[in-house]
């Protein structure tokens, strides 16, 4: 049964409002999904804002309170001095911090992980 006015309640239900002009209802339903995808693209962008080191260690971050500092002012992929090429990149691997000088050592890093690890375990210097 359509409603006699543009916005009437319906009498079983007062909480809902029947609205029968379909322009109205075009209306209403665009601003909802513009609200919507602008809400989206919001949590999108702010998903990416932060990147979280994974579970299996091959996340960025470099900022990981249990991490093992890096003790070397050098790239480990390509021994170039970290800074020459701007900023390091930071990453953490297995609960080990690592610097590359840039990031394409990152992924020369990544083909093959344990090599590099156990070149930076053996150059970390020995507790006492």
């Amino acid at each position: 049964m359509p409603c006699a006015s543009r916005a009437k309640k319906v009498e079983d239900s007062p909480a809902l409002w029947c609205i029968d002009n379909p322009v109205l209802t075009m209306n209403i339903l665009k601003n909802v999904l513009r609200n919507l995808t602008t809400l989206g693209a919001a949590a999108l962008l702010c998903s990416g804002c932060s990147e979280q080191t994974s579970s299996a260690g091959a996340g960025a971050g470099g900022g990981s309170a249990d991490a093992k500092a890096y003790t070397l002012d050098t790239c480990v992929v390509s021994g170039e001095k970290l800074g020459s090429m701007g900023d390091p990149v930071v990453k953490v691997y297995d609960g080990q911090q690592v610097k590359f000088c840039c990031n394409s050592c990152v992924k020369d890093f990544e083909k093959d992980k344990a090599k590099f690890l156990t070149k930076i375990a053996a150059s970390a210097p020995a507790k006492k």
